[in-house]
């Protein structure tokens, strides 16, 4: 079951049709729509409150904004897909106004040529857990900015993935309650990001691998991990704040997280490739003592 709007090719307009509509028992697609007339989203669905599987909108080519696309959307029991949209510029916090669960969360490669998704600024205002789909926004080329994109959240029971993000400049503030992500912290390849001030202030928890390594740019590291405390599984933090891929590296892993963080070796499988020699654990890396 569900509903499937797609390959629309000479429609103009969405008018009215889904006005009325407050619940979707199944997945809601809208994708693989080229109807050049076709260039927003916004307020296409003005009443819906759920949707009880996955939601897609994927493959618009010319939809370039998604302003109060879903005022009402609370919950999504599945994932939610905002991938392929070749023209979108923005997810402003009108689109996800309410939404507060998705059982995952996927964002990736809208952009096409010099066009693209550039800001998710305030993105997903009430969004307070992110299930065991996880989130993922990778492989998104012409995305600058990322401040306060998600302001309520709080858990994430799958992974995190941000990578491959490569024109990325600022993500202050960006999860500023998150207390917990449940699996993987994969972090890397952000080439220009330069501010992650008080990005992940919260943080406490990494239930398996804390992988962040090659954001050449990073500089701006105010309070970026000031509460974490466990990583279940490997550390890698490497070449973070390089003038370069052969430069001399200046975020020592305890530059970006408080500096009484000196957890006891049973906190960790594996650590490698930790440049924290020149920061406050000098002793972290021989996991020698619990305190700097």
């Amino acid at each position: 079951g569900g509903i499937s709007v797609y390959y629309m090719y000479s429609l103009t307009n969405w008018g009215n049709a889904f006005s009325s509509l407050r619940m979707c028992y199944g997945t809601l697609q809208v994708r693989y729509n080229q109807a050049t007339g076709l260039t927003s989203l916004n307020g296409i669905f003005p009443q819906l409150t759920n949707v009880t599987s996955s939601l897609y909108l994927q493959n618009n080519y010319y939809v370039r904004t998604m302003t109060g696309a879903f005022p009402q959307l609370r919950w999504v029991n599945g994932y939610t897909y905002i991938t392929y949209n070749r023209a979108l510029t923005t997810i402003d916090p009108t689109a996800f106004g309410v939404l507060q669960y998705t059982n995952g969360l996927q964002i990736q490669r809208n952009y096409y040529r010099t066009a693209g998704l550039t800001t998710m600024n305030g993105a997903f205002p009430m969004l307070q857990t992110v299930g065991r789909g996880s989130l993922y926004i990778y492989y998104e080329y012409r995305l600058t900015s990322m401040v306060g994109a998600f302001p309520q959240l709080t858990a994430i029971e799958g992974q995190l993935y941000c990578y491959y993000n490569t024109i990325l400049r600022s993500m202050s503030g960006s999860f500023p309650r998150l207390t917990s992500i449940t699996g993987n912290f994969y972090f890397y390849y952000n080439y220009a990001l330069q501010t992650m001030n008080g990005a992940f202030p919260s943080l406490a928890t990494v239930g398996t691998n804390f992988y962040m390594y090659r954001n050449y740019q990073l500089t701006g590291v105010s309070n970026i991990f000031g509460s974490l405390t466990t990583i279940g599984g490997q550390l890698n933090f490497y070449m973070n704040g390089c003038s370069s891929s052969s430069g001399t590296c200046n975020l020592p892993f305890c530059t970006a997280v408080r500096s009484s963080f000196c957890p006891a070796t049973s906190n960790y499988n594996t650590i490698s490739y930790v440049n924290a020699a020149r920061s406050c654990c000098t002793t972290f890396c021989a996991l020698s003592t619990s305190t700097c």
